[in-house]
């Protein structure tokens, strides 16, 4: 999970929010939250999604421009992506311009600064997943 958070106390506006959402390929979808698809054109496997930070967590779409939060989730469930690192890596770049275009900072699930280490956790977890996945395959 990757935590874009507004600074100083500040909310994300909704205009601003849906066109950095939409230039970041992000699809309203399922439960009322958004989602990238494995294809651009909203098809495919979700690779990650990304809810409301503020419970319960959805968006209204019908009123999207209205809307004003102070924090998005990012988040990938595994199993899901048939690559978890390449979704992983378009995750982590979508929550970096979503922070820049939004004027936010990027925090891990606790909500502590998201550092190079946290990241590379996130990473090592992920590998550890694609390692145990290819030991559960049959040899031929």
């Amino acid at each position: 999970m990757i935590n874009v958070l507004s600074k100083g106390g500040g909310v994300f506006a909704g205009e601003q929010l849906m066109q950095s959402m939409l230039a970041s390929g992000m699809c309203f979808g399922d439960m009322s939250i958004f989602h990238r698809y494995a294809n651009a054109d909203g098809t495919g496997k979700i690779l990650f999604s990304m809810a409301n930070g503020v419970k319960p967590g959805t968006f209204t779409i019908d009123n999207l421009e209205a809307t004003e939060t102070p924090a998005l989730s990012l988040f990938m469930s595994l199993p899901g992506p048939e690559k978890p690192m390449q979704a992983f890596a378009l995750m982590e770049e979508t929550a970096r311009r979503l922070a820049l275009d939004l004027g936010g900072e990027l925090k891990d699930e606790l909500f502590s600064v998201m550092t190079q280490q946290t990241l590379e956790h996130c990473r090592q977890r992920i590998r550890e997943y694609e390692r145990k996945q290819l030991a559960k395959q049959p040899v031929h």
